[in-house]
């Protein structure tokens, strides 16, 4: 049996399906953020081919928006106990962390190409061609729902591979 800091380094990893959220306010000094705290009900498939709904709290620090019903949101369990199951919150804190550097960066582009539209110079911050910038934005795109959780890693990697050698 596994303790909470025992599971995040050493519990299975995998993902599970938000079946339901419902938020209230009343958070403690622990959850930070505004004081909402997160009642989820998850569907966790295990390694073994079994599954459970488990129930789970998460205060908003860890997230901008709460998570909608069919969401992927990132756990850990005891192989040898499916009930101890923790939301994995460093793998959550990571992709918020690249999600928002992503945002950031297209943010970049998007007030880029808008300055260079109001000073006539376009053409100098555009990718090239419209099969290039097409190209460009099938990756946003992916790497939107890359960043959302409703793609693995190795499926955004095959597709993003895939889009490249189209390119």
């Amino acid at each position: 049996m596994f303790g909470r800091i025992d599971l995040m380094r050493d519990g299975i990893a995998t993902n599970a399906v938000v079946i339901s959220c419902k938020g209230e306010m009343g958070g403690s000094i622990r959850d930070k953020g505004s004081g909402e705290v997160y009642h989820l009900e998850l569907k966790v498939h295990f390694n073994d081919g079994s599954s459970a709904v488990v129930k789970q709290r998460m205060g908003d620090s860890l997230i901008f928006l709460p998570p909608s019903p069919g969401e992927l949101i990132p756990v850990r369990y005891d192989p040898n106990d499916h009930k101890r199951v923790e939301i994995d919150r460093p793998k959550i804190k990571a992709h918020n962390a690249a999600r928002d550097s992503d945002r950031a960066r297209n943010d970049q582009i998007r007030i880029a190409q808008a300055e260079a539209k109001l000073t006539g110079a376009a053409g100098s911050v555009t990718v090239g061609s419209s099969h290039a910038a097409g190209t460009l934005d099938r990756l946003r795109e992916l790497a939107d729902l890359h960043s959302s959780g409703a793609l693995t890693d190795a499926e955004f990697a095959a597709a993003k591979s895939k889009i490249l050698a189209e390119g």
